[in-house]
Order: C-alpha cells, then sequence, then structure tokens
C-alpha cells in the first residue's frame, strides 16, 4: 500500500546532515516493513 502525503517537520538537532539522513532512511525502511502505522501528529525519536 503506498505511502505518500505524508509530511515530516524536524525540529533543530545538533546532527550532521548525514546523521539526518541515516534517521530518515531508517524511517523510511520501517515505514516499508511495518505499513502505514504512523498517525497524523505521531512523533519519532
Amino acid at each position: 500500500m503506498p505511502f505518500t502525503g505524508y509530511e515530516l517537520d524536524l525540529t533543530p538537532l545538533p546532527w550532521s546532515m548525514e546523521e539526518v539522513a541515516a534517521r530518515l532512511v531508517g524511517v523510511v525502511a520501517y515505514l516499508f516493513v511495518s505499513g502505514p502505522v504512523l498517525k497524523d501528529g505521531d512523533t519519532l525519536g
């Protein structure tokens, strides 16, 4: 089932762009495996 229409808001973080990218790749992989388990307003981390 495709998951489109998600918007990601990133708060200021003391991470490098590489660390942010790695976390986002992890979230996308999680969604591919688990399906659309995140609801509007959910937070990660």
